[in-house]
């Protein structure tokens, strides 16, 4: 199905993000998984000990292995707005 022309840009854009996003996000998911203690991590889980589960999960660094993903985000929304701008601006 052909894409309405006035959304062609943005599609453009997108198009380009879309493999970053996905390459950045696997190699978060990996960061973390490799610093999770996971026979640790199960055996917390399975003796329903949540200050256990919690503390382990708090130390993987979610925020610093997610950082890549969050900056093409946010580079995402900021070329996203330029393109929309255009897009008016032209209409």
């Amino acid at each position: 199905m052909p894409r309405p022309p006035e959304l062609r840009a943005v599609h453009v854009q997108a198009d380009r993000i879309e493999p970053r996003l996905e390459r950045a996000t696997l190699k978060a998911f990996d960061r973390m998984s490799s610093r999770v203690p996971v026979q640790a991590l199960a055996e917390a889980i399975d003796a329903r000990d949540l200050r256990t589960a919690a503390r382990i999960i708090e130390e993987i660094a979610i925020e610093d292995a997610l950082k890549p993903t969050d900056d093409i985000l946010s580079d995402a929304f900021v070329k996203g707005g330029k393109v929309a701008a255009r897009e008016v601006n032209d209409e």
